[in-house]
């Protein structure tokens, strides 16, 4: 009882360092707990980007040639894209990948006549990125293997690059419009549920086989 009676007594005496002495407790603690705090919500964010519920996970890599099979060794040149037959190496023994797909972009404009949308996302995609990607298509088809294989000008444009040339997507099916110095005739028409912004407002993307990138 006597230590309690002296301690407070000590604390009334000298009020100012009792408070600097609370305060500096109270802020240190303060700090612990936010900078736990901002380190667990960074390591969930970090986990839940990589092990969360995603359809697709994208990966960039470099190809080295003494690492693939040395039928395709020859390709592996510090010169040379990446080409698809490597990665279908890679998932086949990768266990759990359903599906894959490669791509190649670019940005330019599309145009009919005089009307022109600015900054589209052109996307070169490869036979696995329907698939793997589960596009709904609100009108028309999604790229053939013919389309491949004969390397038709054919494009599949999203909804927002519909809107913005044709009054509704029936219209947009078996037009030609010009994309870059190109035309291509429209043979489908996909809904995009990811669309970004920029500076022209949002930004409509298209899709053509990877081979005409």
């Amino acid at each position: 009882m006597e230590n309690w009676k002296f301690a407070l007594s000590s604390i009334r005496s000298h009020k100012m360092r009792s408070f600097l002495t609370m305060l500096g407790i109270i802020i240190g603690v303060a700090a612990v707990v936010l900078i736990m705090g901002l380190g667990n919500g960074m390591r969930q964010s970090v986990t839940d980007s990589v092990t969360g519920d995603k359809d697709t996970v994208q990966v960039y890599y470099e190809a080295k040639g003494e690492e693939l099979d040395p039928a395709y060794a020859d390709l592996a040149k510090p010169t040379k894209p990446v080409k698809e037959v490597w990665l279908e190496q890679v998932v086949r023994q990768t266990p759990g990948v359903d599906s894959y797909f490669v791509t190649n972009n670019l940005t330019t404009s599309i145009s009919l006549q005089k009307k022109t949308v600015k900054n589209v996302n052109i996307t070169g995609a490869s036979q696995g990125y329907f698939k793997a990607k589960k596009l709904e298509m609100l009108t028309g088809r999604s790229l053939q293997d013919n389309d491949y294989k004969t390397f038709s000008r054919v494009v599949v444009i999203d909804q927002l690059v519909a809107k913005k040339i044709f009054e509704t997507t029936d219209d947009a099916l078996n037009q030609v419009i010009t994309i870059g110095n190109n035309d291509y005739r429209v043979v489908g028409v996909y809904k995009n549920k990811d669309t970004a912004i920029g500076a022209y407002g949002e930004i409509g993307t298209a899709l053509v086989a990877n081979t005409q990138l």
